[in-house]
């Protein structure tokens, strides 16, 4: 079985099998990294449908992710991919917003759910007025397109406390929890009562972390 497609279906029979035995919070979710190679593939759907069918596991509990240059090889062909995933239930994040280009073109072409603040705008919300403003800027913009924001590499308090004042709580990086290998049964995977974002497992070529 080629690495993609046993990366897909490990990640989905994984966090189905720590929901059947109360492991993990009900909105708990994998986000599995799909490159530009998986966008063209014509049977990245009938793996995506058969990955979800052998571990019963619920499409919204997995988020396929996407960088900006993935969608750029054959935008046309990219956006009937997505377009299809995003019929059979599951969710899609674009990953590093803002680094790639016509950022906002994809936003209203693509049908995206997630949006993932870039590193790169995070390291300077608390340091420059225009660190702060741009992140406002693409936090508000995803809200009125009604997508849910995600700040990425959150890795000190100060950076917490300004996202938190701009009013997104959905953080990744080492202020939140830093990165665990996959749980063994009997322990807990999720994130702690107080911590206010979504559950989730990221897994990239077969090695889970969970966040």
């Amino acid at each position: 079985m080629p690495l993609g497609r046993w990366v897909l279906t490990a990640a989905c029979s994984q966090v189905q099998q720590w929901k059947q035995a109360g492991l993990v919070a009900g909105d708990f979710y994998v986000t599995v990294n799909l490159s530009a190679r998986h966008l063209q593939d014509d049977d990245v759907i009938e793996h995506v449908v058969e990955a979800l069918a052998r571990s019963q596991l619920r499409p919204s509990a997995l988020v396929l992710e996407v960088t900006e240059t993935a969608l750029l090889e054959d935008h046309e062909r990219a956006r009937s991919t997505l377009v299809a995933l995003k019929e059979l239930g599951v969710r899609l994040a674009i990953d590093d917003f803002g680094t790639g280009y016509s950022s906002l073109s994809y936003l209203s072409a693509f049908p995206f759910d997630i949006l993932k603040i870039d590193k790169s705008f995070i390291d300077q919300i608390a340091m420059t007025a225009g660190g702060e403003a741009m992140v406002r800027a693409v936090v508000e913009l995803a809200h009125t397109l009604g997508l849910v924001a995600v700040a990425e590499g959150v890795e000190d308090r100060r950076q917490a406390d300004a996202l938190e004042l701009l009013g997104l709580q959905a953080r990744a990086g080492l202020s939140v929890r830093a990165p665990r290998p996959r749980v063994r049964h009997g322990e807990g995977a999720g994130s702690d009562a107080t911590n206010p974002n979504p559950c989730r497992c990221e897994l990239t070529l077969g090695r889970p972390t969970c966040t």
